[in-house]
């Protein structure tokens, strides 16, 4: 918030004293109203008045007219061009005119005019804050509590400002500041726990949250930084009972509910999280993150046609994304729409070529249904990244084949084998691929190690037992 500097009682020698100073009773006894009609009339009187023209435009702002008082101001500075006040206030009014550039404008002025006044470094950092630049923010602040370091308030500003900068190291450093100067403050322990949150030391964020909570139990956001605390400590029971509290002082937080979500989900409360993450999403419908939370829950308790309809609105707000393609293909796929499996696993593919998990489910699609050539060209730009794949490997052999050409698929089934000697299905279709070459004893040496590999392959062990020994 930026500091309106309230007008002084200086004169010039055109105003009459006893009107003026009978105006200021009027503002300083809470009559606002009779203060501006008083000042307007002063100002017909005395157009040339500077001190006039500034408490008029000070008192327009305390009715939210600010195109007027902001007239106002310019007219007070155009007679007293140094006038350090009517700087500043000229640009609070600027500001919540939304005009700023012209708010920066008139703060620069009045740092330039007072450059050792706190409050005006203070208005320049809010100027620069709202408009997003809070590197120069962070810099105004830091002088402004130079200047006057028992300032709780500026220590606050530069730890939001340098928060923002995602300094959080500093930012803790300053909010401590705070804290320390006004010890009651819940806000700044808030924003103390907040800062320890972000620079990772969450008993640190503990602490101060706590502290928060104590001060002032109402206070949502420190109930929600206490429990992404606790969420870190892995305490999630002690997350959810504040979320709770939080969810009851307003239901419509959609930190609160999300983060709500979280806890019950890592408490293996499954429908409880569902139903947190859901409430969530109703006030923010397209919050990515929740959706995908969703995606992963929906199938755990049973409702998997909307893990679908989720998953869709999901590859639709991030249509690049080739993990949620994939996702959606295997949501296809335990639906039962093999087609539309398929087809969200090559979109998959076209958006990230490297997903090998894809490209096998793929090639086993296409084995499946007897395509062998889209299975070898999966199978094949898979090996080109991993040329030791046994999966791959193995999988080549499989599409020989299929293609009645078992002395060439040995060699691929060879290689899968040597790749990963543990897998039993590479060794299995070794010894199947052996026996259409006629090189029975090869075969059943290939079973054997099938067995060694896993004896519990049915495959390996009835292809033995129909061999005889």
């Amino acid at each position: 918030m930026t500091i309106a500097l309230s007008p002084s009682q200086e004169l010039l020698a055109q105003t009459d004293p006893n009107r003026f100073n009978e105006a200021v009773r009027k503002y300083r006894s809470g009559d606002v109203a009779g203060a501006l009609t008083s000042f307007q009339s002063l100002r017909d009187q005395s157009p040339k008045d500077a001190e006039v023209r500034h408490w008029l435009g000070f008192l327009l702002m305390r009715h939210e007219r600010y195109a007027e008082a902001a007239r106002e101001f310019e007219e007070a500075i155009r007679l007293k061009p140094d006038y350090v006040e009517a700087w500043t206030n000229l640009g609070n009014a600027r500001l919540m005119s939304l005009s700023l550039e012209g708010a920066m404008e008139a703060f620069r002025r009045a740092v330039s005019l007072a450059p050792t006044n706190p409050d005006t470094r203070a208005n320049l950092g809010h100027a620069y804050a709202r408009m997003g630049r809070h590197a120069e923010a962070a810099a105004e602040f830091r002088e402004a509590a130079r200047l006057r370091p028992q300032d709780a308030g500026l220590w606050n500003d530069l730890g939001c400002s340098l928060l923002a900068l995602r300094q959080a190291v500093a930012a803790a450093d300053a909010f401590s500041k705070a804290t320390a100067l006004e010890s009651k403050n819940a806000t700044y322990w808030t924003n103390l726990g907040i800062a320890h949150n972000e620079g990772s030391q969450p008993g640190k964020a503990k602490r101060a949250l706590l502290k928060a909570v104590a001060l002032d139990p109402r206070k949502v956001e420190a109930r929600v930084a206490l429990a992404e605390a606790f969420i870190r400590l892995k305490d999630y029971a002690a997350a959810k009972e504040h979320l709770a509290q939080a969810r009851a002082l307003n239901a419509s937080n959609f930190a609160v509910l999300y983060n709500l979500g979280l806890a019950q989900w890592r408490l293996g409360n499954l429908p409880a999280a569902v139903e947190a993450y859901e409430a969530a999403l109703a006030l923010i419908p397209k919050s990515v993150e929740t959706l995908t939370a969703l995606v992963q829950l929906y199938p755990a308790v049973g409702r998997l046609p909307d893990a679908l309809k989720t998953c869709e609105v999901l590859a639709e707000l991030r249509p690049d994304d080739a993990s949620i393609r994939a996702r959606l293909g295997n949501l296809r796929w335990s639906a039962g729409d093999k087609k539309g499996a398929v087809e969200a696993w090559e979109d998959a593919l076209v958006r990230d070529p490297k997903r090998s998990d894809v490209r096998l489910r793929l090639a086993a699609y296409y084995l499946e249904v007897a395509d062998p050539d889209s299975a070898e060209r999966h199978y094949r730009r898979l090996l080109e990244r991993e040329p030791a794949n046994a999966i791959a490997l193995n999988g080549i052999g499989l599409v020989l084949d299929l293609r009645g050409k078992p002395r060439e698929a040995i060699a691929w089934y060879t290689r899968a084998a040597a790749a990963t000697p543990s897998m039993a299905a590479a060794w299995n279709n070794l010894g199947v691929a052996l026996e259409k070459t006629g090189e029975i004893a090869a075969a059943r040496k290939a079973y054997r190690r099938a067995l060694q590999a896993d004896p519990k392959c049915i495959e390996a062990k009835r292809n033995l037992e129909r061999l005889g020994p």
